[in-house]
């Protein structure tokens, strides 16, 4: 008689995990509920976090604080002002005027506004763009929470729902996070990270290509730049979590041959399928970078050490913004309590060695990576940063947050004295960096850093000893997310603090209010007017104004230059180089050959009145019209061809 197999089909174990990856799929919204009400905290908890830091530095309406930071403010606002033109059926998403002359405006969306999140400002009002913003980056931020709470739902045997909770906090609000919040095209890759991952998984596991495939193509959407950096991160992790999990069943549950052939056809087919869905805007990001934006820099193939040990170490620590210069760190902090755990992870007998092994090299991957000048070129698409350094350091921060939180899931497996001597080292290391460094990393005035440091090394150990031996463990909980909580928000203010003393936040008021004054004079010229010319102004708050006011002119700002219309207007006189153009240096020869029928000034336009002829006037400026100016194409002389301009 034969006996029942143990061992169960395909077909029933596809079932069977399918029925986890749908808890409450046959129950009730509440009972969805019941399964996922911490992710809801995942992504609630950093989003109100983040908008009490902006709280805290008397953002609009509480003071006349702003969103508008570096780029932000230069360049990324009046594209996103361009974009709101085009939903509204004011402009072109293929080709725009507003730049320099005119140029194809599909290389500015994808490297910028890609992201499906971006037209959530469409949705504003005229005068409410940076409210837009802010809505934005919460808004991204929660993802952030979101997917990684997600990620950790999904993987670990032993589920803590604080520990996800805490260490989704910590991925959200991470100096990264905070940081390059700004460069909000970047954040959509750190927002998709986790599923991405745990696409990967699926796909080695089950043959499960969907998640994969589609968040992939997102992030390749989104920012096709970060998105490349997300393609080497996927063939790393695929490698090694293959590797790391290839001693027993979980690479392979459904018993399927060739599993190792078949995953990586399958990991490269469906990466390939993924990059074909994005072609379309990597097809636009790559025309555009041939304008020039390719040869911007000259990369040097030079082999040397970026920074000594301690210099990334210093950054691990609360409070420890440097710069965002070009001679700044990475930036990854990710919280006290992760460094804390770390090492009990490699430590606990809960995880095999061959992962420990795994995720040892993985981590220094990206140290080396870091530490390493040639690599980190590599990682950057073979151009060096201009400023912003070390693009890619979300990867690290989410892989700590990982091991950390898989550590604090098995809290009991592991002696808490192993916690404590990791306290002890990070102590000493910390009095290290304080005395022994010439105040390169530590204000001697300000030792903030330093000392948060150690207080919260403190705090944690109390708090997770009490976790093992309180009965009152959900206050514990609470309390150990609110200690959390604390120091995520001081990090995140210091660090926007800092960001602010280094490179400025501009105010509410100096955008809104420049715009309420300038658009009533253009829109007064653009009723009257309706044929096809340029105009210019001779007052700037920043070179992109004219994408907010639908101006056709000469002024513009972006990395994806063109270099070639850069060149000409310099040639021509006007100011022009690097990746911008200014209407400055124009005469009326040179403004009626390029088209320039109306001159908008904020002062008595002297030089030119016996040319130009005053058209409007609202408030303190004055549009003036150009009776010589030509149209934007006309005819001439092949001769010309030959004509020096330089």
């Amino acid at each position: 008689m034969n006996k029942p197999s143990v061992i169960p089909t395909s077909k029933q174990l596809a079932l069977n995990e399918k029925q986890l990856k749908l808890p409450g799929q046959h129950g009730s919204f509440r009972q969805f509920l019941g399964n996922y009400w911490f992710l809801l905290l995942c992504m609630a908890i950093p989003a109100v976090l983040m908008y009490l830091m902006y709280f805290s530095r008397e953002i609009y309406p509480i003071g006349d604080g702003s969103v508008l930071v570096l780029d932000l403010n230069g360049q990324y606002v009046w594209f996103f002002e361009a974009l709101r033109n085009f939903v509204r059926g004011d402009a072109d998403l293929l080709y725009s005027f507003s730049r320099a002359m005119g140029g194809e405006f599909l290389g500015i969306y994808a490297y910028y506004l890609a992201s499906p999140l971006s037209f959530l400002v469409c949705l504003f009002p005229t005068d409410r763009m940076l409210e837009g913003l802010l809505t934005l980056f919460l808004l991204k931020t929660a993802i952030c929470g979101g997917t990684f709470g997600y990620y950790m739902y999904k993987t670990s045997k032993e589920r803590r729902p604080v520990a996800i909770i805490i260490f989704s906090v910590f991925y959200a609000l991470s100096s990264y996070g905070i940081v390059q919040q700004h460069n909000t095209m970047w954040i959509d890759a750190m927002m998709w990270l986790p599923l991405i991952t745990l696409g990967i998984e699926s796909l080695i596991k089950y043959g499960r290509f969907k998640l994969y495939t589609a968040l992939l193509a997102v992030t390749l959407f989104s920012n096709f730049y970060i998105g490349f950096m997300v393609c080497i991160y996927c063939f790393f992790y695929f490698v090694l979590y293959y590797i790391a999990h290839s001693e027993d069943s979980r690479n392979n549950p459904l018993r399927e041959r060739l599993h190792l052939l078949k995953s990586v056809l399958r990991m490269a087919f469906f990466s390939l399928l993924a990059v074909g869905i994005a072609m379309v805007i990597l097809i636009s990001a790559y025309y555009s970078l041939s304008f020039g934006k390719s040869t911007f820099s000259t990369p040097e193939w030079v082999w040397n050490l970026k920074f000594d040990i301690l210099d990334l170490l210093y950054k691990f620590l609360p409070g420890s913004y440097d710069t965002v210069r070009p001679e700044g760190y990475p930036f990854v902090y990710c919280g006290v309590l992760t460094l804390l755990l770390l090492p009990a992870y490699f430590l606990s007998k809960k995880y095999p060695m061959r992962q420990k092994i795994c995720s040892a090299v993985f981590v220094f991957l990206f140290i080396a990576s870091f530490s390493l000048s040639v690599i980190d070129l590599f990682w950057h698409g073979f151009q060096r940063p201009n400023w912003l350094n070390y693009r890619y350091s979300f990867m690290l921060v989410f892989y700590l947050c990982v091991l950390a939180c898989r550590a604090l899931t098995v809290l009991e497996s592991f002696p808490l004295r192993t916690v404590a001597g990791t306290g002890a080292i990070i102590a000493v290391l910390c009095v290290i960096l304080q005395k022994y460094t010439d105040e390169k990393y530590v204000d001697p005035n300000d030792y903030t850093c330093i000392w948060f440091t150690l207080i919260m090394i403190v705090v944690y150990l109390s708090v997770l000893g009490l976790m093992r031996t309180s009965k009152a463990k959900e206050v514990v909980c609470v309390g150990l997310v609110a200690a959390v909580s604390i120091e995520v928000f001081l990090n995140g203010l210091w660090s926007m603090n800092a960001l602010d003393s280094d490179v400025v936040y501009s105010g509410y008021s100096g955008y809104n209010d420049y715009l309420k004054e300038v658009r009533p004079i253009v829109e007064m010229v653009q009723d009257s007017d309706d044929s096809f010319y340029r105009m210019e102004k001779t007052m700037f708050r920043k070179l992109n104004d004219n994408m907010a006011l639908n101006v056709r002119g000469l002024s513009g700002s972006t990395s994806t230059l063109n270099q070639e219309t850069i060149k000409f207007l310099d040639a021509m006189g006007y100011a022009s180089q690097s990746h911008w153009s200014k209407y400055l240096g124009g005469t009326p020869v040179n403004d009626s050959l390029l088209g320039l029928k109306y001159i908008i000034a904020d002062t008595n336009f002297d030089c030119f009145n016996s040319y130009y002829e005053v058209y409007a006037q609202n408030g303190k400026y004055t549009a003036y019209r150009n009776p010589y100016a030509l149209s934007i194409a006309y005819g001439v002389d092949e001769a010309l061809l030959d004509f020096p301009l330089g």
